[in-house]
């Protein structure tokens, strides 16, 4: 089932990949600083799956200090979890068939490129294979691996800026940023600005490859080669191909000339890297927090009362951690008790606040009842609360004895 801090994660990166390839096209794509672009085009794929992971608790309340986890909500109504799990057996059902789909079709396109190096003849220079195709694929590049039409007709002075342009991207590596981009597609499939960057990508390693085209010889010569190539056979998807449609943005990007101002573009792109990490990095007090604030002394069950860290000596700090305890049965425990009936019939609402003691296996140890709205739905709550299994709390490698708060929102359908 798809777990409760998957999808902000999923949601989170899709956002950030977003704002940086908005950002891209906004400000950075016309820019003739096509290694810094490279950099960035990069860190706006990897810098997503990164910052998500970091929470700063910089406007965090004080009543978060205590060590107790608070998991998400669970919402209970008169058909308690069980379309919501429903739902999540089928969304891990879309997402699988999705990423397997395209992990098949990576694998495929490996093993076509792999199995064409291993039945052609190789020839060895300094720092790359050369590949002849004889006319089934054209010239282009992958890893060291330089596949050579040989029968594509060129003057001695294109075929010398054609060999550095396809140089340029084996020594610069680019296959590499390719494979990255599309291992991230398989996992990432459902983001579209993954898609989007890996081809703003491919396209900045052809402006990379033409410099140093041009740098082999005349632009003229260059240009004129450029608008004479066509695509006379179909190319390795995963390798970088000298024959692709792009041609008027290359021969446009050619003649642009760098100067000092198109370095100011990129002294924005470290304010926008801060912002979009505060943005999902930072935490603020959560919902089921602000309950407790303002709680009144008699919405506590009043022979168990909250402790603190001092109150619980046997009890390892949250923010102590190396891995926090998990829910392993929750759902599954919540969906088979249901809405009590009492409650249901008296249309009776709420949330109740508990909080349980974990212990090192994992079991249920002891409970407390941090809000108690209402006694049918504690009771209710408190009935099963036993039946909770847990990962355990990690700390220094060892399982230790933990807190989980567990909100539990009890919400009736609308009346009709």
């Amino acid at each position: 089932m798809i777990t409760p801090e998957l999808l902000p994660f999923a949601l989170k990166s899709a956002g950030l990949t977003a704002a940086f390839y908005l950002w891209y096209l906004a400000f950075l794509r016309r820019n003739p600083r096509f290694s810094l672009i490279r950099v960035y085009l990069l860190a706006a794929l990897g810098l997503p799956l990164i910052f998500p992971l970091f929470r700063l608790e910089l406007f965090a309340n004080p009543v978060e200090t205590t060590a107790s986890l608070w998991l998400e909500t669970i919402q209970i109504g008169a058909n308690p979890n069980l379309s919501a799990n429903n739902s999540g057996s089928w969304l891990l059902f879309v997402y699988l068939l999705g990423a397997g789909l395209l992990a098949l079709l990576f694998g495929w396109r490996m093993a076509r490129l792999i199995y064409w190096i291993s039945r052609s003849e190789r020839e060895k220079f300094q720092g790359y294979t050369l590949i002849r195709t004889h006319g089934k694929v054209p010239t282009s590049s992958f890893l060291n691996y330089l596949f050579w039409d040989e029968k594509f007709e060129l003057s001695s002075p294109q075929s010398q800026q054609l060999l550095a342009h396809e140089l340029c991207h084996m020594r610069q590596f680019h296959s590499l940023d390719l494979l990255f981009a599309e291992m991230l597609k398989v996992v990432f499939w459902f983001n579209p600005f993954i898609w989007l960057l890996q081809k703003e990508l491919k396209q900045n390693h052809e402006y990379l490859a033409d410099q140093a085209a041009l740098a082999a010889g005349q632009k003229e010569n260059y240009a004129a080669l450029l608008l004479h190539s066509i695509l006379p056979a179909p190319s390795f998807v995963l390798s970088h191909s000298f024959f692709q449609p792009q041609i008027k943005n290359r021969i446009i990007m050619m003649n642009k000339k760098k100067s000092s101002r198109h370095l100011l573009g990129f002294l924005t792109v470290l304010p926008l890297a801060g912002i979009l990490f505060l943005t999902t990095s930072c935490t603020a007090p959560t919902a089921d927090a602000a309950d407790l604030t303002n709680l009144p002394t008699g919405q506590h069950d009043p022979e168990t009362k909250a402790k603190t860290d001092a109150d619980s000596p046997d009890a390892a700090s949250f923010a102590e951690l190396d891995q926090q305890p998990q829910p392993l049965n929750l759902s599954e425990v919540v969906t088979s008790n249901g809405y009590p009936e009492a409650a249901k019939k008296a249309e009776i609402e709420g949330k109740v606040i508990l909080r349980v003691k974990v212990d090192q296996e994992g079991n249920y140890a002891e409970h407390e009842v941090l809000k108690d709205p209402h006694p049918f739905l504690t009771k209710h709550v408190e009935s099963y609360v036993n039946q909770l299994k847990f990962s355990p709390g990690l700390k220094d490698g060892k399982a230790v004895t933990t807190w989980v708060t567990i909100p539990f929102q009890f919400k009736l359908p609308a009346q009709k």
